[in-house]
């Protein structure tokens, strides 16, 4: 009798011991996918370039005509020079107003482009 309780008792802890070990491994497994799942996701979700810049080509080029205006034609006085930026100024005063935005100044939207309507 003590002999079959000693096998019983010994086949019942290689079970608690074999299901243990499949547990472990389960919840193992389990990690690696999350975490492996989290680290694609975040990958794919990360905006590249020109999506993270808060840059519009269109603005800066305007600048470098407005710069031009600002700190050279109009303190001389020079309205030769004036008249010769004006069509520049219409040129990149047309491509700001059909500028969009980059993603990461996308909810400015709707007021850059009521700005720039008034620019014409």
């Amino acid at each position: 009798m003590v002999l079959k309780d000693t096998l019983a008792t010994t086949t019942e802890r290689k079970r608690t011991m074999a299901s243990r070990k499949i547990f472990i491994a389960a919840v193992a497994v389990i990690i690696l996918v999350a975490v492996r799942v989290d680290a694609l996701a975040q990958e794919k979700k990360e905006p590249q370039g020109a999506e993270i810049r808060a840059e519009v080509p269109a603005l800066t080029e305007l600048h470098s005509v407005i710069y031009q205006v600002w700190h050279t034609a109009w303190p001389e006085k020079d309205v030769k020079m004036l008249v010769e930026l004006l069509p520049e100024i219409q040129k990149y005063g047309d491509d700001l107003v059909k500028a969009e935005l980059p993603g990461i100044l996308r909810e400015k939207q709707v007021a850059w482009k009521e700005t720039a309507m008034r620019f014409i």
